[in-house]
């Protein structure tokens, strides 16, 4: 199956991504978007997530992704990418109820199909490699293959994590063969860190202990703490991620404080520890090694909370 079947004779078209957008999500919705509107100028698409860290600006398209569905309407065809669920979706559940037909695209095992049309492959590394799949290469644009080789390198951890694969270096070396600049991309989107991106790294690192013989690291920053940095959610990327790198651990847990109460939590692991079965546990999901969900309770309290599930699997 292939983008033209899947868009079928829809002329008026909604991509939504699911809330707190990574590089993933961003790359493949807007590789899709440019793709249409390179190829379809028949076709009028329409981009929403929520707001994104302003390295992601560098992409064709992003400056037109709107952030709220104030005066959506009604489209012919909404397509969810890289949404596991349909809660991922926040704001934009509403609006994709609302479409005559509905296509999720999709690369997450724990998605058991919420759309009309579903295409999921959870041996995929991201949705931007599943989507490479669906289009034809002949029509992919530079701009296309940058969004795409984007949300690559983003959920691969620049092809260092264990969901790269053979195919995902073919798939990612024909967007390179377009003209990628991949320095610029992994660069500029995956290393560089703002003066409050590393403040960040350092609050929490000085709140992080290591648990369970050393297997498992957990940090954590409180709500109030991150109102009086001023942190966005945006500025959280890779946290969790350098706790994981660290000498001896299996998983690695970062816990952060929301308005609503509660903490949210970012798990990463290896082979040792199974993320997602961790996350359902709160109602959250993901991928084996890389996963996320709501716990209840102060940090301390989600701290000893998570521990337990991890320590079954340890």
């Amino acid at each position: 199956m292939n983008i033209e079947q899947l868009i079928g004779d829809a002329k008026n078209i909604a991509i939504l991504g699911h809330i707190r957008p990574d590089g993933d999500c961003i790359g493949s919705c807007l590789g899709l978007a440019n793709y249409i509107r390179d190829n379809y100028k028949n076709i009028s698409v329409e981009v929403f997530t929520e707001e994104f860290t302003d390295k992601f600006m560098l992409l064709r398209g992003a400056d037109t992704i709107r952030h709220d569905y104030e005066n959506a309407g009604v489209y012919e065809l909404c397509i969810a990418v890289d949404v596991s669920d349909k809660p991922r979706l926040g704001a934009g559940e509403a609006c994709f109820d609302k479409a005559l037909r509905t296509l999720c695209i999709d690369h997450h095992y724990t998605n058991e199909g919420f759309a009309d049309v579903n295409v999921i492959d959870s041996k995929a590394s991201a949705a931007s490699e599943l989507m490479v799949t669906l289009l034809d290469n002949e029509k992919i644009s530079l701009a296309t293959a940058e969004c795409l080789y984007l949300g690559i390198i983003h959920d691969t951890g620049v092809f260092k994590h264990s969901n790269t694969t053979k195919k995902t270096m073919e798939l990612a070396g024909q967007m390179i063969e377009k003209g990628v600049n991949t320095t610029r991309m992994i660069d500029e989107t995956f290393y560089k860190k703002t003066f409050l991106q590393n403040r960040l790294l350092g609050e929490v690192l000085m709140n992080t202990n290591v648990y369970l013989d050393g297997k498992c690291i957990i940090g954590g920053i409180s709500y109030d703490r991150i109102c009086e940095l001023g942190v966005q959610p945006s500025d959280m990327n890779g946290v969790v991620d350098q706790l994981r790198i660290t000498e001896g651990v299996k998983c690695a847990v970062y816990l952060y404080g929301v308005k609503e109460g509660g903490c949210k939590a970012s798990i990463r692991s290896d082979e040792d520890v199974d993320s997602s079965i961790i996350a359902a546990v709160y109602g959250g999901g993901g991928h084996i090694r890389a996963s996320g969900c709501n716990i209840p309770g102060s940090v301390e309290e989600a701290t000893q909370s998570i521990l337990k599930e991890i320590s079954k699997q340890l």
